[in-house]
């Protein structure tokens, strides 16, 4: 049996973007391992900004999460990359910008 009720996703899910203080306090109020939050929400593919992680935390307060991004990027290629979740925020801004410009360009030719 999983330790992860239905409910407790749903309310991972709700969360959307865990934090080192949101999720050892998740794990406390359930019962859990930190690690074990931490293990869940990568495999529930929600954000996790690391402590002490200002990069992420200033692109989420932007109001760009990397998932988007990473859809964004998915939808300009029209083919879905996994390892696209493995690059940095950054990294995804970049060539997001880039694969724009690239279309654009084509269609004004």
């Amino acid at each position: 049996m999983t330790k992860y009720s239905d409910e407790m996703i749903a309310k991972m899910k709700e969360i959307g973007t865990f934090t080192y203080d949101s999720a050892k306090a998740f794990a406390d109020a359930n019962g859990l391992t930190f690690r074990s939050v931490i293990a869940k929400v990568r495999a529930l593919e929600l954000d996790y900004v690391a402590k002490g992680n200002t990069k992420a935390t200033a692109s989420k307060a932007k109001g760009r999460a990397k998932g988007d991004i990473v859809t964004s990027v998915n939808d300009l290629l029209g083919v879905e990359l996994k390892s696209l979740e493995k690059m940095t925020v950054k990294d995804l801004e970049v060539l997001e910008s880039e694969l724009k410009a690239v279309m654009t360009e084509a269609v004004d030719a």
